[in-house]
């Protein structure tokens, strides 16, 4: 059995592994950030982001990693 992920690289695994860890491996938890923003920030970030075919989520998910690494946190 194997996965493809996004990228297709493929990953094997025995037809006995526990598929729910691998794919935990795979794809990482999340946890719920709300915030509270000006409404024309919100209004120019959706904008831009249905322009690029991009979703919020991963574009300040982006701008996060980004921040820490620079920071170096």
């Amino acid at each position: 059995m194997s996965l493809v992920q996004k990228n297709n690289k493929k990953i094997s695994f025995g037809e006995n592994a526990d598929l729910n860890k691998v794919l935990s491996e795979i794809t990482p938890k999340t946890k719920l950030l709300q915030i509270h923003i000006a409404e024309n920030i919100h209004n120019e970030l959706r904008a831009a982001c249905f322009q690029r075919g991009e979703s919020m989520k991963n574009v300040v998910s982006n701008l996060i990693e980004k921040w820490l690494r620079e920071e170096k946190l």
